[in-house]
């Protein structure tokens, strides 16, 4: 009777409770992939922003840093128009995620817009593809489109 009782449970974990390994696998290269790319996106993003905040005065400059939720902030306080981007990427989601708020003048009323870009598994690499379909394969390219978005609030 205890054998039976050994061979149930045996069968009972074997059947239900298994990972399936070769999906925690892929799930774990996905997310390396994910990290990668969000520190390229980043390093493009802070190299661009370098570029153009040496065409500024200092009271114009745009300043980069880490966002407590482990995202990238730039902002542009000190004089107007004013600008603010967040940007994140969100592991489970799968997604690249910007919000940018700016204020053309003292006084006016933040305008906020959002991009999203869901970045998938493809050709041993990854695809971010916006919201209009369009796909973007390297990190340099989407770092400039983040960019470029944002300057055009400056």
């Amino acid at each position: 009777m205890e054998a039976r009782t050994l061979t149930s449970e045996w069968a009972e974990w074997t059947d239900a409770n298994i990972p399936d390994l070769d999906a925690v696998a892929q799930r774990q290269q996905f997310e390396s992939y994910m990290c990668t790319l969000w520190n390229e996106v980043k390093a493009s993003i802070v190299a661009s922003i370098a570029m153009v905040n040496k065409h500024l005065t200092s009271a114009s400059q745009i300043e980069c840093a880490d966002s407590p939720g482990g995202g990238l902030a730039l902002t542009r306080w000190s004089e107007y128009p004013v600008a603010l981007l967040d940007v994140s990427i969100d592991l489970e989601a799968a997604t690249l995620a910007c919000i940018y708020s700016c204020a053309a003048r003292e006084g006016d009323q933040y305008r906020e817009l959002r991009k999203t870009w869901a970045i998938t598994a493809a050709d041993g690499g990854l695809v971010a593809t916006d919201e209009a379909g369009e796909s973007i394969t390297t990190s340099d390219e989407i770092g400039r489109m983040i960019v470029e978005a944002y300057l055009a609030n400056l």
